[in-house]
């Protein structure tokens, strides 16, 4: 799946094989459309609550997350390309997926995503990250990663216009991104920020 994929418009880089779809800076899920949501369903509890609220991303507003409880809803609310849908049901479903979901955000005429994925095992996301980080490697748009401090092991990626920050804690994977006028210092701080504030609600 690709990364804060938050709109289908946006360019996000794209995790590894991953059905999400992230703008060349970001985020792991695309952006849900009136089409898809039909394949899964809202909520704002649960793993709904394990996205970034308004403005914990500065500037960025919420919207009511998507959720899905099984790999086929996930797969359809990230418009996982069709060609891709059975390798990627085997690889979440062999990772132990259980839920997942999906959330827009909105800021100043930019688009973002927060996205959480709960597995099985801390080893299953720990394996979507690796799977994600590898993804936006493999893409295109000059991608480039950086440091994240203050959140174990977590990965930062950028590439052109876009940003995403990516971690897990237990049996959840993280994405949060964005789409931004221009990579660079102060953007990224941006992103760390909202990271590891989602991480010091979510973590433990």
């Amino acid at each position: 799946m690709w990364l804060v994929g938050v709109l289908a418009s946006l360019v996000f880089a794209g995790c590894g094989g991953s059905s999400h779809k992230t703008s060349t800076a970001t985020t792991t899920a695309p952006a849900t459309t009136a089409s898809t949501a039909t394949a899964a369903k809202t909520s704002t509890s649960g793993i709904a609550s394990r996205v970034l609220t308004s403005n914990e991303l500065n500037g960025f507003k919420g919207s009511q997350p998507l959720v899905a409880d099984t790999v086929k809803g996930w797969l359809a609310a990230t418009d996982t390309p069709s060609q891709q849908v059975a390798s990627e049901t085997k690889r979440l479903t062999r990772l132990g997926f259980v839920a997942a979901a999906h959330e827009d955000l909105t800021g100043s005429g930019r688009g973002g995503a927060s996205i959480v994925e709960q597995f099985k095992t801390p080893a299953g996301a720990r394996s979507e990250l690796a799977n994600v980080v590898k993804g936006f490697k493999a893409g295109g748009g000059g991608p480039t990663t950086f440091p994240v401090p203050g959140i174990p092991a977590a990965v930062g990626f950028a590439a052109t216009g876009a940003e995403n920050v990516a971690f897990t804690s237990g049996d959840y994977y993280y994405l949060v991104g964005a789409l931004v006028p221009a990579v660079n210092a102060r953007s990224k701080a941006a992103i760390i920020a909202a990271a590891k504030r989602l991480y010091g609600r979510v973590h433990g």
